[in-house]
Order: C-alpha cells, then sequence, then structure tokens
C-alpha cells in the first residue's frame, strides 16, 4: 500500500499600468505589465511496511519553479467611416523560468532547468456596421497557453520521475485564433479594440 502527500505553495505578484489617448482621429492605447509567480511543489511518497508508513525517499522530492514575465504592449483603434471601424495592436512578453528539482537521495539530483524566450502577439479586428441594429465583427490574435501553476513539478507520477519530462511539462502552447461575431437586435457597437493583453488559458 502506497500514500502520498503533495503540499503546494504558490507566491504571484503583479504590477501593471496603462495609458491611453487620443490620436489621428482614433485612440492609441499602450502599458506595461510585469509579473512573478513562484512555486514549490513537494511530493511525498510513503511506503506501508508492517503496518507503518514510511517515506520513501527515491520516490520523493521538492520541486521550486520561478517565473517571470515582462511584457508591453501598443495598439490603435478608430473609424474609418461612419459604417466601419479597424483596430490593431501589437504585444510583446519576455519570459524567464527557471526549475530546481531538489532530490532526497544525492544520486538522484538533477541541474536546474532555464528557459527565456521572446514572444510577439499581434491583434487586429474590423467591425463593419450592416444597419443600426445589427453588426459583423472579425477579429484575430495571437495567445500564448502555459501549464497550471499546481502541476508544475513533473516528478509527481509514480511511474514516471525522469528528469527530461520538466522540458515536456512546461513547453508552451503557442495558437492563432480568428472569430467572427454577428450582433443583432442591439445598439450601434463601438468599434473592437485589442485587448491589452492577450487572450491566455487560465492557470
Amino acid at each position: 500500500v502506497n500514500t502520498f502527500d503533495t503540499p503546494t505553495d504558490i507566491d504571484i505578484y503583479s504590477f501593471k499600468v496603462d495609458f491611453e489617448d487620443k490620436l489621428w482621429g482614433g485612440t492609441v492605447g499602450t502599458g506595461s505589465k510585469l509579473s512573478k509567480v513562484k512555486s514549490d511543489n513537494t511530493f511525498l511518497f510513503f511506503d506501508e511496511i508492517n503496518g507503518v508508513s514510511e517515506q520513501n525517499n527515491s520516490r520523493s522530492n521538492r520541486f521550486a519553479y520561478d517565473e517571470k514575465v515582462y511584457a508591453g504592449y501598443v495598439n490603435y483603434a478608430r473609424d474609418l467611416s461612419p459604417d466601419w471601424s479597424l483596430s490593431v495592436g501589437l504585444r510583446a512578453e519576455y519570459t524567464d523560468i527557471f526549475g530546481m528539482l531538489e532530490a532526497f537521495r544525492p544520486e538522484l539530483q538533477e541541474p536546474p532547468v532555464e528557459f527565456n524566450y521572446l514572444s510577439w502577439f499581434p491583434s487586429a479586428g474590423v467591425t463593419w456596421q450592416v444597419a443600426k441594429n445589427h453588426s459583423l465583427a472579425l477579429n484575430y490574435g495571437r495567445r500564448i497557453n502555459r501549464p497550471d501553476y499546481n502541476v508544475l513539478n513533473p516528478f509527481n507520477d509514480a511511474a514516471d520521475y525522469a528528469a527530461r519530462t520538466f522540458a515536456a511539462e512546461i513547453a508552451y502552447e503557442d495558437a492563432h485564433r480568428a472569430d467572427t461575431a454577428d450582433a443583432a437586435g442591439t445598439q450601434a457597437a463601438a468599434p473592437a479594440r485589442p485587448p491589452a493583453r492577450p487572450q491566455e488559458t487560465e492557470r
């Protein structure tokens, strides 16, 4: 019989500033955001021997994860005519990731793993006011999906403790999204604007 104990401690910090003003007959927005995440995941594996629960240090570990994201964006939106409006935007994110496994047996210790990458997120949208109470919109944006903080210990699977799984766990998923909207029976819609932060999967 085996039992597990998986305490997790997650700290999230963020700072954001935005600015918006009129420009060339439209609205320009710019801003930046700094975020930091520290995750401490412990995986304790216990064997029951003669009715006594004993910690198995060969299958237990502590995993520390540190993520910093430095982001900045600019977007612009304006009416092209009484019936047409346009929005464009660009966001940049620099991500710095550090992961460290603390094995409970020295021979199982793995070197730290680091990932650093710069990502660009373009976005654009156009809206056509077909009639007073009917509008059509087309929007495009790039997004990035990151893993949940509470699953960032890649060594908590009793069937696989290989350090190489770390790369697969924290690798981000790149996605491009285009969608349309048909709004009928409502008041005239305001020009669509790219979001200050492109859509990301919730953690």
